[in-house]
């Protein structure tokens, strides 16, 4: 279960109009490691198609990446019996509908190891949005439609234990 002291310090981030990775990265004192986990074409479901306001009654193939994202213990500095993926502080998917991977947005899905913050919120702009929130017994997540160039994408971040414990041993 979350524990109820980590609500407060967790709200900015979940609630951040701007950039999470900069928010992250001012927390952690040094840039993201990106651990690319997958990275496929699959097809928009039901719900998703809704969330971004596109037509239900055709299929909508989109580019899905699949990340996990380490502030202050990146797997090459883990020991070798660690799980590498213990210490990461978001697992992030990020949906690409292909009809949105076009002119500058086409760059998306060539991100390799890059946060997508880097590209989403370049110039610190701020970028028009929908969220919803999901809490479930051991993490949050927040589930977010961009417009990025008039063209919707999904993202969604989990935040895993290792990030909870963090903010509550620093912040």
């Amino acid at each position: 279960m979350l524990k109820s002291e980590i609500a407060p310090k967790l709200l900015p981030f979940l609630t951040t109009a701007k950039s999470l990775t900069k928010k992250l990265e001012n927390l952690s004192k040094k840039p993201l490691t990106v651990k690319v986990l997958s990275q496929k074409s699959r097809l928009l479901t039901l719900t998703e198609k809704k969330m971004c306001q596109l037509p239900l009654h055709r299929p909508i193939l989109v580019w899905e990446r699949k990340v996990l994202l380490f502030g202050d213990n990146p797997p090459s500095q883990m020991l070798e019996h660690q799980t590498s993926n213990q210490n990461a502080w978001i697992e992030a998917t990020s949906l690409f509908p292909y009809n949105s991977l076009l002119g500058k947005n086409k760059r998306l899905k060539h991100l390799k190891n890059t946060p997508i913050g880097y590209i989403l919120f370049k110039k610190n702009k701020e970028l028009p949005f929908k969220r919803q929130f999901i809490i479930l017994p051991h993490h949050i997540s927040r589930q977010t439609v961009y417009q990025l160039n008039h063209k919707p994408i999904i993202i969604e971040e989990i935040f895993l234990p290792a990030f909870l414990d963090f903010l509550l041993q620093n912040h």
